[in-house]
């Protein structure tokens, strides 16, 4: 039994919208830069290196917030249940590693939730450099 033609060229159709899908220019970045630093190509932190660090920021929040310009309060809306439940999905699940971890490693369950809780805080690493808390003593 053979198929029609119809169900040919959908199948055909089908198989075209498949082939013709494209990457996203951003994630082929990523992967670049991922496999570029990988193999050295590229020096690690080369913006801070040359000070474009801050413009190259500033790039990067342009375009994540630009688009925020045109939203209307009924599209926060429709996305504050999603984002709670994101947001109670991934505290429960770094409390519960962490309290896995924790036992594993000897800490006490209270400590490790502690401890891994912390990096809901996404501090700078820069801001624990190491500070003298005692100035010079003067004789």
């Amino acid at each position: 039994m053979t198929a029609s033609p119809w169900r040919r060229h959908c199948r055909a159709a089908e198989a075209s919208a498949r082939s013709t899908a494209s990457l996203i220019p951003f994630v082929v970045a990523l992967v670049f830069g991922i496999l570029l630093r990988t193999f050295r190509v590229f020096k690690p932190s080369v913006l801070t290196g040359i000070d474009s660090l801050g413009l190259m920021m500033l790039a990067i929040m342009i375009l994540v917030f630009g688009p925020l310009a045109t939203v209307q309060p009924v599209d926060v809306k429709a996305l504050a249940l999603p984002l709670v439940i994101a947001f109670v999905f991934g505290v429960a699940g770094i409390v519960g590693a962490s309290a896995l971890v924790g036992k594993l490693l000897g800490y006490s369950v209270p400590m490790s939730i502690a401890i891994g809780l912390t990096s809901l805080y996404s501090a700078d690493h820069r801001q624990f450099e190491t500070v003298p808390l005692v100035g010079p003593l003067r004789s």
